[in-house]
């Protein structure tokens, strides 16, 4: 709702993010950073906010961090990197 601290944290959230946000398509609710993702051809943000329909006027978003897999993505981004995959 306008003027709650949930826009009000959109708001910073788009400020830092340089304007450069999106509604998330894998997860409900997120808005995500798409500047930063592990993989440089995939939007798979690496932080994004969390909305709670139901949060009070007063009630702040969730900040989330995405390094699921952290470990398996950093050996295809390698070989992106060496050109020994896609």
């Amino acid at each position: 709702k306008p003027g709650s601290q949930q826009a009000r944290d959109i708001e910073r959230f788009r400020w830092f993010s340089d304007g450069f946000i999106s509604m998330d398509p894998a997860r409900p609710n997120s808005i995500i950073d798409v500047r930063y993702s592990l993989i440089p051809n995939e939007v798979a943000a690496l932080w994004s906010i969390e909305l709670a329909p139901d949060a009070g006027r007063d009630d702040h978003v969730r900040f989330v961090t995405h390094r699921e897999n952290a470990s398996r993505r950093m050996g295809d981004l390698w070989r992106l990197i060496a050109g020994t995959g896609e």
